[in-house]
């Protein structure tokens, strides 16, 4: 008999994955740069904001196609800040992305950062770049109830790593492992890997202050025989800070007749504190550090003048002074904008301006002042000055006179020794000597190393 046919069989489709829609990246970024944040040194910490939590855990940004068992890329929302030293040192680490590039992965990220030898005021920084962090190491996949973790045991910090941690740490240091957490809406994520953030994290708007309220310490009895030892002996002398003052200089003669004249119709306006005299502008000290013994240091003045002439196509504005000192030798260092007679403006940022050669030196314990038998224009300052004059040429001799005070004081109620920095605030705070000490070197080394930077870029 004929068999009757079988009637055909659907193909079964195999369940599909469900859709990644949560996911978070767990990154301490490096342990010892922690440290030194909360330490007596830096007596700093780090604010969270836009969803990142804990030590530290980055959001997932929406709107991605994520697909784990082919991922090249998958990005994170949020931003954490770092801070020390009274704002000095600043670095903001945002909007990180891991991401596949020719069979290497790396870690991404919009960053800015400040450094101690900045001649900006405390706390700004430059606008946020992306930059490569850091190499990581072939992730470590695993999945379990629709989570899929991947954890990139080694981080090593690229060339560009190291400029936006202002050469903290050199190209090839590791930084923290790196996991990361994928998963549907209806999974849980697993807790992160970063830990807490010194309890100070709640996830609250706004942000977190990890490190900057560390949990209080039980309450000591003092004893009887407990004293202020007075340690007054300890404090140098010699190891200043500027406290006020004043910069004159008349820039050069022959440009501010040119800018008056007939033919350039123009003139200039100041801000910020600068006035004009009749003959040299004069700009308000607003801080530095000077050894009066090595006759080293910086001192930096605050406010703008902005030059102009023929109806606005020539601009030339010159901001916030510096003067680094080495005994008769010096260097004017300006933040400078310039445009040509072609109107093209041209953001030069912190100009080595000038050279100088310093004269009637006066340095005591409370004063510095001296003039210049010459005041030499810079390749770098030629070149801001839109080609108005040559690298070589003179420019107006400038007078400075500020008062100085020790760096460091002595707190009667305490007995501790406090350094401050070159813009009046503490820098460090300690009982100890051997504290004292530390704190003061590592000044020391950071004024040095400023110095030795200004004369390379020089």
């Amino acid at each position: 008999d004929p068999v009757d046919p079988v009637d055909p069989v659907d193909p079964v489709e195999p369940d599909q994955p469900a859709a990644i829609g949560q996911g978070a990246l767990d990154w301490r970024v490096k342990e010892s740069f922690l440290t030194y944040l909360k330490s007596s040194i830096a007596q700093g910490g780090w604010t969270t904001s836009e969803g990142v939590t804990g030590t530290f855990r980055f959001p997932l940004a929406e709107g991605q196609d994520i697909d784990v068992d082919s991922l090249t890329s998958v990005k994170f929302d949020g931003s954490v800040d770092f801070r020390g030293h009274n704002d000095l040192l600043r670095i903001v680490i945002a909007k990180p992305t891991i991401e596949k590039n020719g069979g290497s992965w790396q870690l991404t990220a919009d960053v800015a950062s400040r450094s101690l030898n900045s001649s900006a005021a405390p706390g700004e920084i430059p606008a946020l770049k992306r930059v490569v962090l850091a190499n990581l190491s072939a992730p470590k996949v695993s999945t379990t109830d629709d989570v899929s973790t991947l954890s990139f045991e080694k981080a090593t910090l690229t060339a560009t790593g190291s400029e936006a941690f202002e050469k903290f740490y050199k190209p090839g240091e590791q930084l923290a492992p790196i996991s990361v957490a994928l998963a549907d809406e209806e999974s849980t994520l697993p807790p992160a890997t970063g830990g807490s953030n010194d309890g100070s994290n709640d996830g609250s708007a706004g942000g977190s202050t990890g490190g900057t309220t560390p949990p209080p310490l039980a309450p000591v009895t003092p004893t009887p025989e407990e004293t202020v030892v007075d340690r007054t002996q300890e404090i140098d002398p010699t190891k200043t800070r500027v406290t006020s003052g004043n910069l004159q200089w008349g820039v050069r003669q022959s440009f501010t007749t040119y800018i008056r004249s007939a033919v350039a119709n123009g003139g200039w306006t100041t801000s910020g504190g600068v006035t004009w005299n009749g003959s040299t502008f004069v700009f308000p000290a607003r801080g530095g550090l000077y050894d009066t013994d090595a006759r080293t240091g910086e001192i930096h003045y605050g406010g703008t003048i902005n030059f102009s002439g023929h109806d606005d196509l020539l601009k030339l504005t010159m901001s916030n002074p510096s003067i680094v000192v080495n005994g008769n030798s010096a260097a004017l260092y300006l933040t400078v904008q310039s445009s040509n007679m072609d109107g093209n403006v041209t953001d030069h940022g912190r100009v080595h301006f000038a050279n100088l050669t310093l004269s009637n030196v006066s340095s005591t314990n409370s004063s510095l002042s001296f003039t210049t038998s010459s005041v030499v224009l810079t390749s770098a300052g030629a070149n801001a000055f839109a080609g108005f004059y040559e690298a070589g040429i003179q420019l107006a001799p400038l007078t400075t006179s500020v008062n100085l005070t020790p760096a460091t004081v002595y707190d009667a109620e305490t007995g501790e020794l406090k350094t401050y920095d070159a813009y009046g605030n503490l820098a460090y705070t300690g009982a100890s000597s051997a504290g004292l000490a530390l704190g003061g070197l590592i000044l020391v080394m950071l004024g040095m190393a400023a110095l030795r930077a200004r004369r390379v870029n020089a």
